[in-house]
C-alpha cells in the first residue's frame, strides 16, 4: 500500500508508547498511545481510552496515525 510505504519512508518508525493522533477511520480525531506493529502487515496496535480510563486495544492501519 503506498501510503504505508510512504509513512515508513518519510517518518522515523512509532515506538511502543508514542502518543499518536488518529487521522481517518472510525476513531479519527482521538489521541491513543502506540502499542506495536502488527506482523507480516502495515497494521498497527493502538491503546485507546475512554471514560474509565482503562486502555482497550485497537488495530488499524498504520497510515491513520500521526506521532503527537
Amino acid at each position: 500500500d503506498l501510503a504505508a510505504a510512504l509513512l515508513q519512508t518519510v517518518a522515523p518508525p512509532l515506538r511502543k508508547g508514542d502518543t499518536v493522533a488518529i487521522q481517518d477511520g472510525a476513531f479519527m480525531g482521538y489521541e491513543a498511545i502506540f502499542d506495536l506493529y502488527l506482523a507480516g502487515t502495515d497494521r498497527v496496535r493502538v491503546l485507546l481510552s475512554f471514560l474509565e480510563n482503562r486502555p482497550i486495544p485497537v488495530e488499524m492501519p498504520a497510515y491513520y496515525l500521526q506521532r503527537i
